[in-house]
């Protein structure tokens, strides 16, 4: 009996860079195939496999977190932030929770990347089927 869209699925798995640095790994991760709650490639890649069945896979940037976007860089008035201590390189959230990444900061405005930080890298996946109903 192989995987398909609708089965819940238990994997484990490590994600890497392609210069194969661990990023992420789980031995107990669960999740439903096809509802969209993990990146397209993950998903895609468990589709037809079996319990205890393992696979590489690596996956360009539009399955995996997208290519970066000009639009998700954004210019925020520098009176609009509440705090003197920033620096380019630090996380700030933004007041709808989404977090960004200072990239610039100038006399009147902060210029932060809203972008995934995975966005226009490829990622190799080890995946193993644990189990799945």
């Amino acid at each position: 009996m192989a995987i398909e869209n609708g089965n819940k699925v238990k994997i484990e798995y490590k994600a890497m860079f392609e210069d194969g640095k661990v990023f992420d790994s789980s031995n107990n991760f669960e999740f439903e195939v096809g509802k969209g709650t993990v990146i397209k490639g993950v998903n895609d890649a468990v589709i037809g496999m079996e319990k205890g069945e393992e696979k590489n896979i690596t996956l360009k940037p539009n399955d995996a977190y997208g290519m970066p976007e000009k639009k998700y860089i954004i210019k925020i008035p520098k009176e609009s932030i509440k705090s003197d201590d920033i620096k380019v390189g630090m996380i700030m959230k933004s007041q709808n929770g989404l977090m960004g990444k200072i990239i610039d900061i100038d006399e009147n405005f902060i210029t932060v990347d809203f972008n995934h930080p995975l966005a226009g890298k490829t990622l190799n996946f080890w995946i193993k089927i644990v189990d799945f109903s």
